[in-house]
This record gives C-alpha cells, structure tokens and sequence, in this order.
C-alpha cells in the first residue's frame, strides 16, 4: 500500500476520535473551539520513511479577541512528557489502526491536561513572565516572548477587566 493511502486511512481513524473537533486536511490539522476566546489545536506531523511514514503531535492553545488571533502557545507532545522523541510508526493498515490508536491514547494522557492547563490566558502570562523551562516549552522563540507578554496583559485586561 502508498504511505499516501496508509496517511489517508491513518487520519481517518483519527477524524472518527475527535468527531467533536474540526479538521483541515490542508494542514493535517484539528481544531476546537473551547470558548469565545479559546481554541484547541492538534497538529499531525508526518515523517516520511522508506515505504513507511512515522506520526506524531503537538498541540496549542489560541487566545482569540473576537475573530482576531491574541497569541497561541503549544508543544510537541514527547516535549511535554519530556520523552524525548516520540513517534507512531504506520507501516502498513493495520498499523495504521494501531498508531493512530496509540496518538489518540497518547493526546489524551499528555496533550489534553496541557490544553486545560494552559487555557487559562493568566496563568500562560505568569508563566511567561517567570521565564525558565516552562516559559521556553510554551513559547520556545525567545524574541517573541515580550510580544505575547505584552499582547496577554491587553486581552486580559480588555476580556476579564483585570
């Protein structure tokens, strides 16, 4: 079987899991819409090997002022979990159904506690400002910290009033 066919039946298995999310085959992307100012994102990464292909995700948070995109944070799961790499290997259909099984367990114990988590725009700012490992794991682009810093202070303040 072509890894295409295999990535085809790979992401199937996955749209039938998150039937609550949205999904952009351009991007290989699903998105859920938490609240007004809140979404979800879960991003499918895809390795080509020879005649195989090896799956795995990451996942943001986006903080949205009405249509208009405030700042978005996120993480390779395996840096989350601190596994170091991490991936799903989809050699053939059965393991097609195997991975894409094993990435949803995997979003569900790693990737879903840091969506909750970090979908609070206060505590994403306060980690932010403290610096560190945890700052680096949300926004690993130094330079653009101050922007997101500076962006959450508006929204909060325009949002929660604070």
């Amino acid at each position: 079987m072509y890894t295409k066919e295999l990535e085809n039946r790979f992401i199937a298995y996955f749209i039938k899991r998150f039937d609550t999310w949205k999904y952009t085959e351009r991007h290989r992307s699903f998105s859920k819409q938490v609240n007004d100012t809140t979404r979800w994102h879960l991003h499918i990464t895809v390795v080509q090997r020879g005649g195989y292909f090896e799956a795995s995700a990451d996942v943001s948070v986006e903080f949205l002022n009405g249509k208009k995109r405030v700042c978005i944070i996120g993480a390779q799961l395996y840096n989350i979990d601190k596994s170091g790499y991490k991936s799903f290997p989809v050699k053939g259909c059965f393991s097609s159904k195997v991975s894409a099984y094993r990435l949803t367990r995997y979003f569900h114990k790693v990737g879903e506690p840091f969506l909750e988590r970090y979908s609070d725009p206060n505590l994403v700012l306060n980690t932010l400002k403290l610096g560190g490992r945890e700052a680096d794991l949300l926004m690993p682009i130094h330079d653009a910290q101050a922007d997101v810093i500076k962006n959450l202070e508006c929204f909060i303040k325009e949002t929660y009033g604070i």
